[in-house]
């Protein structure tokens, strides 16, 4: 249990959150303290180190590697320099137990609701031009017009004739 960062909930035997350090086996064949972890491994709501054995202990893992990934925090990075002094924590790799890449009816779903927004914008764009057009029209009819001034040649001209 010293080799796993974890968050655990107060008052119960589980983990929120657990990182385990995958010590390569080139680097520190006796897994001692010397090794520069790279990848850590990680997992929510664990039952505890049996918990960690049992989601982690298989030959194959599935999962993906999350770059935006939850990572240990402040205590979690003071507690990894001092047990392994080489690693770099922002340079280390979360391997996220479970994950998966959004499948086919996922994405099938993204792209449709994409289509049906683009089509509602479109059709509300459209209206809303069309209500104009309309209000314009009828504000138009009901306003007085202008009265133009004549142009009577009956009146005396201002202008001196020749």
């Amino acid at each position: 249990m010293d080799d796993y960062i974890y968050k655990s909930r107060l008052g119960s035997g589980t983990w929120k959150e657990v990182w385990v350090p995958v010590v390569p086996a080139d680097e520190d064949l006796t897994g001692g303290r010397d090794a520069a972890i790279k990848v850590f491994l990680y997992a929510k709501d664990v039952e505890g180190e049996a918990g960690v054995i049992e989601r982690f202990g298989q030959l194959k893992l599935r999962g993906m590697i999350d770059p935006n990934g939850s990572k240990p925090g402040i205590i979690g990075r003071w507690i990894i320099k001092n047990r392994y002094p080489r690693t770099d924590t922002k340079n280390c790799l979360i391997f996220v137990a479970g994950k998966e890449p959004a499948g086919v009816m996922k994405f099938t779903l993204y792209v449709i609701g994409f289509i049906v927004g683009a089509a509602v914008t479109g059709a509300l764009c459209y209206y809303r031009k069309a209500i104009d057009s309309l209000w314009e029209n009828s504000t138009d009819s009901q306003q007085p017009k202008a009265q133009q001034p004549r142009a009577d040649h009956s009146e005396e001209s201002i202008f001196l004739d020749d």
